[in-house]
């Protein structure tokens, strides 16, 4: 396997699970501000809170720099006066890119595809298993951060618009490489979620409903049929 095969399969396995939990996260958060603090002697904080008092608090794993004018990506173990926990998963995803020999992740990369962050992002999510991802701006362009260890915020339980809402955005953006098993990846994560493929058609089953997916020549997700009521979408 080289090294874009393995990338791929890495984006594949965190896709569906990351725009579902920033979908949830945008819904409780966008009126919120946020604030993180890397340097904090207690240890890095990343929260949220409104002026009606609403507060919920994470653990930033800090992952690098996004400028996008020129398309540089810096990691963030490249940085100065951050505590070492903020930069754990960073330093340790770049030690594996050197032992499989991924370019990308070795050291600071470059491109001007706007979809690159995202999916050094995911690529961190599958490695990690922290599948909330988080934009900021910041001094030379965007900052990425995984967030775990919600305090004041719980995934709640999957519905059929947001498994289909999770297919479309990783359709949008071209992210899946085997849909097989970006969807298989997804069901074994998602608490509440449950997968069947039947070739040409397969069932996400959720807590109040059913999506099917129907798979086209090339064997991606194509027509999402959800229940009566909410619609049809393409993926």
């Amino acid at each position: 396997m080289n090294q874009y095969e393995l990338l791929g399969q890495m984006i594949d396995d965190a896709v569906l699970m990351v725009f579902d939990v920033q979908d949830a996260a945008r819904t409780v958060f966008a009126d919120m501000d946020w604030i993180t603090d890397l340097g904090a002697s207690g240890g890095s904080t990343f929260s949220y809170s409104s002026p009606d008092g609403r507060y919920a608090s994470f653990r930033p794993h800090y992952l690098g720099v996004y400028t996008e004018k020129s398309g540089e990506w810096t990691w963030s173990w490249d940085s100065a006066n951050i505590n070492a926990d903020a930069l754990e998963l960073a330093t340790a995803l770049t030690e594996f890119g050197r032992r499989e020999g991924i370019d990308v992740l070795s050291g600071n990369a470059n491109s001007k595809n706007p979809s690159f962050p995202m999916r050094l992002a995911m690529v961190a999510a599958a490695y990690s298993g922290v599948f909330h991802a988080r934009a900021g701006s910041a001094s030379k362009g965007t900052a990425w951060f995984l967030l775990s260890d919600p305090r004041g915020f719980q995934l709640p339980a999957p519905t059929p618009v947001s498994v289909a809402n999770a297919l479309a955005n990783a359709a949008r953006g071209k992210y899946i490489t085997s849909t097989a098993r970006a969807l298989t990846a997804y069901a074994a994560r998602r608490e509440g979620l449950e997968w069947v493929d039947e070739g040409t058609t397969g069932t996400f089953t959720t807590p109040t409903g059913r999506v099917v997916v129907t798979f086209d020549a090339l064997g991606r997700a194509g027509t999402l049929d959800l229940p009566d009521g909410l619609g049809d979408g393409k993926g």
